[in-house]
């Protein structure tokens, strides 16, 4: 019973590091490791010492807590790939935006060196530097940039 519980809890330990479960099956995996490590122990004769189980413990434990510290890290980063890594980008408008305040004001930007169909809720004239806040199939939206230091904001010809 000994080695199966120690054998789950490496496991589990492995498992936890395969599928993002938040620490539930390391902390498990943890807790069946030790608990079967002291149960192989046989009471006149120690076959594997306590220092041993502890310190085994604590690099498995170790290694589960740097899994979800890395884990959870990586979804605060922002996407880096697909439509969702446009959103806060730099664009530059290529002509004036058209339209009324009510439908949003329309025309086009030039974003990662592509030219995109934009809207936005506040008139747009050709040159503005902009930043890209919301898309949708391929239009973008975009507001004004608050960013002076960006080197799209000077007009061009």
């Amino acid at each position: 019973a000994g080695l199966a519980l120690i054998l789950l809890g490496l496991g589990f330990i492995v498992g936890e590091s395969l599928a993002p479960s938040f620490g539930i099956l390391g902390v498990g995996g943890l807790v069946a490791f030790v608990i079967g490590s002291v149960i192989l122990m046989d009471g006149s004769r120690r076959a594997v010492s306590l220092p041993a189980i502890g310190g085994t413990a604590a690099v498995a434990a170790g290694f589960m807590l740097w899994t979800v510290t890395r884990l959870v890290s990586l979804r605060k980063k922002h996407p880096v790939s697909g439509a969702e890594q446009l959103v806060h980008e730099k664009a530059l408008a290529l002509d004036d935006f058209l339209g009324a305040a009510d439908s949003g004001y329309r025309g086009h930007v030039r974003l990662t060196g592509e030219r995109w169909r934009a809207i936005s809720q506040h008139p747009v004239y050709q040159g503005d530097a902009l930043q890209i806040t919301g898309i949708d199939g391929l239009t973008v939206s975009v507001k004004l940039s608050n960013d002076r230091s960006d080197p799209m904001h000077s007009k061009q010809p």
